[in-house]
């Protein structure tokens, strides 16, 4: 390689990234929005939204079997209070 293309392949580099970087972020900002399917039942939902009903947010009031229930469901025992209150929260605004 010579002296100039050892200048230019640099910024060659960085402005393929620069592309690379602008053209991911055009096609995440206006790719086509999904929405949530309407009238499809969602059994966990359901759970959540009976169980939240049932002890107005504060999961400490759940059996263990339900609390563990929801643990699996929400993805471990530190969010099963912030999906209880959540969801009882969302039933108490309709």
């Amino acid at each position: 390689m010579d002296e100039n293309q050892k200048k230019i392949l640099p910024i060659v580099a960085i402005a393929l990234l620069a592309f690379a970087g602008v053209a991911g972020y055009l096609g995440y900002q206006y790719a086509p929005r999904t929405e949530a399917p309407v009238g499809v039942k969602n059994p966990n939902a359901d759970f959540i939204n009976q169980k939240a009903k049932e002890c107005q947010g504060d999961a400490s009031k759940l059996s263990a079997e339900d609390q563990q229930k929801l643990a699996k469901m929400v993805g471990g025992a530190q969010y099963v209070g912030i999906s209880m209150n959540g969801a009882y929260l969302a039933q108490t605004k309709k």
